[in-house]
């Protein structure tokens, strides 16, 4: 998974699957850096021994590969509903904590707010 530059948002972009619009191929790489909040996607989110989240994907691996890369230059925070939130999700050793996450009802799990 790589993000391109958006410098405006009126383009240009790419219509992918799902109506999904995105920067073309040619935009230039974007590098994250502090203060980057990145809002990661789940299935299930469950507090992680000492702080944090663990998460359960959708089993692709794009973000955990992603955060294993650049985790450490942004606030991950997962985002999802209240029934979402569960005791503990399987983990696998690929498997990247984010700082949190995100539902209707609060934050929950901060690492390093």
């Amino acid at each position: 998974m790589d993000f391109g530059q958006v410098t405006d948002f009126s383009g240009p972009w790419e219509t992918k699957p799902y109506g999904m619009r995105e920067p073309p191929a040619s935009a230039p790489a974007w590098t994250p850096g502090r203060p980057t909040l990145l809002l990661v996607p789940g299935l299930a989110f469950a507090a992680a021994p000492g702080g944090g989240a663990w998460r359960l994907g959708r089993g692709a691996g794009y973000y955990d590969r992603w955060l294993a890369r650049f985790g450490m230059d942004v606030f991950s925070l997962g985002v999802g509903l209240s029934v979402q939130t569960e005791d503990w999700v399987p983990l696998e050793p690929h498997d990247q904590r984010i700082d949190g996450w995100l539902v209707p009802g609060g934050f929950h799990g901060f690492l390093n707010p």
